[in-house]
């Protein structure tokens, strides 16, 4: 008797072995999310989301955020975090990092309406992880996404940034992979080159990816279809722009920034960049319309270097 329950002991052991190699495959990240949002040292605000299909109750995306600020003296915590995302970087099917100065920015979609990276400041860590327990033909349907982006304040004395863990559906690899490679080019050889994968992209992805312009391109797109001129002229800025609606879009991004108390320097400086190139085509109505939003804008500003960006913008759409 004492051999057989030795048996089943064993087996129950070897079984839960096996769960735990599949389930824990970010398992030192896991740990260090759990153990920072401990630390006494650490101010956090936490935050959750959860979004289903109203008709059949399918999970779309779950998502957990901790904001988080530290005195700058105390950036071993930021270490302990890098550190186990390295541990786990081999699980990984998917991962971006960026840490130093001088970088462009490079939006890195976690889930809807989640993203690291649109602040020149930012550095951030992103990994993503199948979830072999959704895999239909051996191929995992969910993913959860690992990140954590933070910057310096401009005292230098703190350390101020977000956590996220998003799970949803993997997104297709091949489709992102022609996205970001057709957007990182504004000439037509380019999509020429990749003519022969159009036909297998999710055309969905446009917007996640390229944001505004890929909501502009998928308007071109009539029943599917893709004209690689209009791409073309459109990804180079040189015709089928609408000012307005770019206008508008980086004013809403703006007024978001300010009310959430997050940096807010990417919509100014692509707004001054759109006024500048855009503001001669701009017709009498069209000018009104943008000088009215500018002065409301200026109205809820009170940053001295915002305040004087927007005023230019002012000068160059009233021309």
């Amino acid at each position: 008797m004492k051999k057989r329950t030795s048996l089943i002991r064993l087996a129950l052991v070897a079984v839960l072995l096996a769960q735990a190699t599949g389930l824990c495959a970010q398992k030192n990240v896991e740990a260090a999310f759990a153990s920072f949002k401990k630390e006494k040292a650490v101010k956090i605000s936490e935050s959750r989301s959860r979004e289903a299909d109203p008709a059949t109750g399918t999970l779309i995306q779950r998502t957990d955020r901790i904001d988080f600020s530290f005195a700058a003296d105390k950036n071993s915590l930021l270490d302990k975090l890098l550190s186990a995302f390295e541990r786990d970087r081999d699980a990984a099917y998917d991962e971006f990092y960026h840490s130093g100065d001088g970088r462009r920015m490079q939006p890195i979609l976690l889930g809807n309406e989640i993203s690291v990276g649109t602040s020149k400041d930012a550095n951030y860590v992103v990994m993503a992880f199948a979830d072999k327990d959704t895999a239909v033909d051996g191929n995992p349907v969910n993913r959860t996404a690992y990140a954590v982006e933070w910057q310096y304040t401009e005292d230098d004395k703190t350390i101020a940034g977000s956590l996220y863990v998003v799970y949803g559906p993997l997104p297709r690899k091949s489709s992102l992979k022609v996205v970001r490679s057709i957007s990182r080019s504004n000439l037509p050889e380019t999509l020429s080159s990749y003519s022969a994968q159009l036909d297998n992209v999710d055309w969905s992805k446009l917007e996640e990816v390229l944001g505004d312009r890929g909501a502009l391109i998928q308007r071109m797109m009539p029943g599917g279809t893709l004209n690689v001129d209009s791409l073309s002229g459109s990804l180079s800025g040189q015709s089928g722009m609408p000012f307005l609606y770019f206008f508008r879009k980086l004013s809403l991004g703006y007024q978001k920034a300010l009310k959430q108390g997050k940096e807010s320097t990417y919509y100014l400086t692509s707004l001054l960049d759109l006024c500048k190139k855009q503001h001669s085509a701009v017709s009498d109505d069209e000018r009104q319309l943008c000088t009215d939003e500018l002065q409301r804008l200026l109205e809820m500003t009170k940053a001295e270097f915002d305040r004087a960006v927007l005023q230019e913008c002012m000068k160059l759409v009233g021309r």
